[in-house]
């Protein structure tokens, strides 16, 4: 599961702004494939205390940034990107929905409950729910 938690936040922080940013760093634990699904680790392992740290960096990063973005610049392209702003937030919400899929059934599978999902009229329930989390 931390391979697909940090797929998804290095791709939040290098593609929801602008991942032609020639002044972007990888942060200090990253090596070439670990952000790769495609490849199964062997050594590497992430720590949740790195990921939560990661996560932190990242909220920051992208609170920052829509606190200053004009409505007026969403149609226009980042410097070195052939997308939109607008393009580029949108692609980060879907890629980011689809990888949660994938990191509930592990959280499904290692807890043995089941995430309690609310429909758009529904109560959120006030006592606690048996075998959900």
């Amino acid at each position: 599961m931390w391979k697909y938690l940090y797929h998804t936040l290095y791709s939040m922080d290098r593609w929801y702004i602008n991942p032609g940013d020639t002044a972007y760093k990888n942060p200090e634990f990253h090596t070439d494939t670990l952000a790769d699904l495609n490849v199964i680790p062997q050594k590497e392992y992430l720590e949740r205390n790195q990921l939560e740290s990661y996560f932190y960096r990242i909220q920051k990063k992208i609170q920052d940034y829509i606190e200053t973005l004009e409505d007026t610049e969403l149609c226009r392209q980042p410097e070195n990107c052939d997308m939109s702003r607008f393009r580029l937030i949108l692609g980060q919400f879907r890629h980011w929905h689809r990888h949660m899929g994938i990191i509930y059934g592990f959280m499904i599978e290692d807890a043995g409950k089941w995430p309690y999902v609310l429909n758009m009229s529904g109560e959120y329930p006030l006592e606690p729910m048996p075998n959900y989390f």
